[in-house]
């Protein structure tokens, strides 16, 4: 009996586990155009940060410069749109980031669509 119940808790933990990586593994691809992501690089450069954020910041960025590289190479222009792909934690990480940004009210529109061109793709996945 106590056997039976070990393997059933053993069962529980691992499907819990097992949901909780597919959910952290789960790629997100927001269409963005190119100068939706330039502006996000430049907001992400005056945000402040705790020292056990800097990979994942460095992370996130790499990804968003070689996409402008990427497009730059292919001579794609500001107004083009490409589609970037980030996993989920990767994506999260980024609205986290984003929030800490200081905004003006010309800037609230950009804002407004690249944080949804994410939150978009979120929602498609479910």
């Amino acid at each position: 009996m106590k056997n039976i119940i070990a393997l059933i808790c053993i069962s529980i933990i691992c499907a819990s586990t097992s949901i909780a990586q597919q959910q952290n593994q789960q790629i997100l691809k927001p269409v963005i155009q190119y100068s939706e992501i330039d502006f996000c690089l430049q907001l992400l450069k005056n945000i402040e940060l705790r020292g056990n954020e800097v990979d994942a910041l460095i992370e996130i960025r790499s990804i968003m410069i070689g996409e402008l590289q990427k497009g730059s190479k292919e001579n794609k222009k500001l107004e083009d749109s490409t589609t970037l792909v980030f996993t989920f934690n990767q994506a999260k990480n980024l609205l986290s980031f984003l929030q800490r940004a200081t905004l003006t009210g010309a800037v609230a529109d950009r804002y407004k669509r690249f944080t949804d061109a994410i939150t978009a793709s979120a929602q498609a996945k479910k």
